[in-house]
């Protein structure tokens, strides 16, 4: 039996349930590691105490591939060639190249190279069977081009940084999620990612934008059209609506904050406040608290104005519209927002935030 431990190889020696040794070091050589249940075989060479190379083969045929430490440096004349730089003891972090056969690009096989230098992602190429090259990208890209093996486009991607962290695993980049932020957002800061797939026909497949991590304009998924503003779908004729012919008094009325600020990005916030006589009453930094004479449909008391706080979110910057009791105890920006988690009690106790997300 063998271990791996750090960037070494560790002998285990057992007999019946107990074990006699389990530090001894494999010096040099190529240990070759099967399994029956798998019916998988790991190759891996040792030299000077380091695994400097590691193969995972499945019916003789290797599916995966690492090695440490080998770094590309230049071409010449198209070819490559390859100088060797062995980082010493360093236990964690990934340094070199892998390889991996068992991926599929759309549908199309090939391999992925994958290239790290202590852990980090640097670069990234995946060559179809025909050897083809479908795309290749590097940490910095900012737009990445993708091919069919017939050379026709396969996919394009915009983004303000690419999206690249926790992939050690050498698996291609357009698969690799941004569990924060979505499927097919490939933009690791959330500002901006633009993209659009294309079938073998050069018909748009998938297509669609991020904004500050949300959703936003019109998407493409699976052929079908869709449409978001500030990340929530809305229907197509409400999209194209000119925004001119939706009265602004109407949008105040919206009970729900998420489609009153989904109303209030269309129609444009100064045009809302312009149109409706709101008063702007406290300012904050990105806080307003703006007072207008126009009742809201769940107001019990006629002669009161409808209050808003206008926030915005500190992670995706989208502006919400939150409805507040025109009272003296929520008249200002702080107040107001302190009601939103006191449920507006008025003598609550002020909510201290330790970091806002």
């Amino acid at each position: 039996m063998f271990n791996y431990a750090g960037e070494r190889l560790v002998r285990v020696i057992q007999y019946g349930s107990c074990y006699r040794s389990i530090n001894e070091i494999v010096d040099n050589g190529t240990i070759v590691i099967k399994d029956k249940d798998t019916k998988t075989k790991t190759i891996v060479k040792v030299e000077n105490k380091l695994v400097r190379e590691v193969k995972y083969l499945k019916d003789n045929k290797f599916f995966r591939w690492i090695k440490y430490g080998e770094f590309e440096k230049t071409r010449k004349h198209g070819n490559t060639y390859q100088v060797m730089h062995y980082r010493q003891k360093t236990g964690k972090g990934l340094h070199g190249l892998q390889v991996r056969k068992d991926f599929m690009l759309e549908g199309y096989p090939g391999i992925c190279y994958t290239f790290y230098s202590r852990g980090k992602f640097l670069w990234q190429k995946f060559v179809y069977f025909n050897k083809r090259i479908a795309y290749y990208v590097r940490w910095k890209d900012t737009t990445i081009k993708g091919i069919h093996p017939d050379k026709k486009p396969l996919f394009e991607i915009k983004v303000n940084m690419l999206f690249t962290k926790d992939n050690k695993e050498g698996d291609p980049f357009i698969y690799h999620k941004h569990y924060d932020a979505g499927d097919f957002n490939f933009s690791a800061d959330g500002i901006h990612c633009d993209y659009v797939f294309y079938d073998v026909w050069g018909r748009i497949k998938n297509q669609g934008t991020y904004e500050n991590n949300q959703r936003t304009g019109e998407w493409i998924e699976k052929y079908r059209r869709f449409f978001y503003l500030n990340g929530l779908p809305v229907p197509k004729a409400f999209y194209e609506k000119d925004p001119k012919d939706i009265p602004a008094k109407s949008v105040l009325r919206i009970a729900n904050s998420q489609v009153r600020a989904m109303f209030l990005q269309k129609v444009g916030y100064d045009r809302v406040i312009k149109e409706c006589q709101g008063q702007i009453i406290h300012k904050d930094g990105n806080y307003e608290l703006v007072d207008f004479p126009v009742k809201a449909e769940d107001s019990r008391d006629s002669d009161k104005v409808l209050r808003i706080l206008k926030v915005q979110c500190p992670s995706t910057k989208s502006e919400y519209f939150l409805p507040v009791p025109p009272t003296e105890d929520f008249n200002t920006c702080a107040k107001a927002r302190n009601g939103t988690f006191t449920h507006f009690e008025p003598k609550a106790k002020e909510v201290e935030f330790i970091m806002e997300t």
